[in-house]
């Protein structure tokens, strides 16, 4: 009923669309989850019965909801209808209500715009778009993938978007079920930069990055700076997502440079380094 009204009174449609949020909130339930948030505006993101992408974002989501925040979703939804979709943008203006909501889609979708709603026309793979969006409105704390799920166009946003992620931010990528399918740009074989699973496992040794010298050539020419990946699907195995952590401050171990020599090489090296203390065993020894 809220699409219907989308283009003849913005403020029925708005009743509409928040209606069953009204009701809830009405009868107490003012501290919603983001998951039951996203349920009560009809977004996908929220499924009855089973662990959802939502619930699962809220792990993170519910410790900053308050924050002011800068948070933006490739993909409005409502495929080529301008009235249709809009729901997560929705669902993300009233958990975070704080926060500036944007959306990216390849459809005109200013008709879902308010006042901390704003949306832009444009490809998720056209560099000179992404960038002048993420040099006047950015940077960004939530960065969600949820547009075309072809597998080039995941990786061109991420490379793209992921520089204008603020430390601490959290990029997500939806429906990466893509990476196996081969209309989607997908691959079968696990090992192929097509699946996005593996691009993405490649990357994953950053994370640890504490421990890696920089001139590793295992991550070398593909350092990011990421404290965490997770990769989630649901109980049905039909939604899947990749959430990525940006690091809040890169250091590296002051003792890198011994990490890739053996116990014998460092006594020689340094003999009284604190690492040697430690037995071929695993024990600890002591000093006496």
């Amino acid at each position: 009923m809220g699409c219907f009204f989308q283009k003849k009174n913005k403020i029925i449609a708005d009743f509409f669309f928040k209606f069953p949020y009204f009701i809830y909130s009405f009868f107490g339930f003012r501290k919603l989850s983001f998951a039951k948030t996203c349920f009560l505006f009809f977004s996908d993101k929220a499924k009855i019965d089973e662990i959802n992408l939502a619930e699962n974002y809220d792990r993170f989501f519910s410790k900053i909801k308050n924050k002011k925040l800068r948070i933006i979703e490739i993909g409005i939804g409502g495929h080529t209808m301008e009235d249709r979709g809009g729901s997560s943008l929705r669902s993300f203006a009233t958990f975070f209500k704080n926060s500036k909501i944007f959306g990216i889609d390849l459809i005109n979708k200013q008709l879902h715009e308010r006042s901390r709603i704003k949306t832009f026309q444009g490809s998720q793979v056209d560099e000179d778009f992404l960038v002048n969006i993420c040099n006047t409105h950015g940077p960004f704390d939530i960065i969600l993938d949820d547009g075309s799920h072809f597998v080039e166009h995941q990786k061109k946003s991420f490379e793209i978007m992921f520089d204008h992620l603020n430390e601490g931010g959290i990029y997500i990528i939806e429906d990466v079920g893509s990476s196996y399918i081969k209309y989607l740009g997908g691959s079968q074989d696990i090992s192929s930069q097509n699946n996005l699973i593996k691009y993405f496992l490649d990357k994953t040794h950053n994370v640890y990055s504490y421990y890696i010298k920089k001139n590793n050539n295992a991550i070398k020419n593909k350092f990011i700076e990421i404290s965490s990946v997770q990769y989630f699907s649901s109980p049905s195995n039909d939604v899947a997502s990749i959430l990525i952590e940006k690091h809040k401050k890169i250091k590296k171990s002051k003792d890198v440079d011994f990490f890739d020599l053996s116990l014998e090489e460092i006594k020689r090296k340094d003999p009284e380094s604190p690492m040697i203390r430690k037995s071929k065993d695993g024990v600890m020894i002591q000093k006496k």
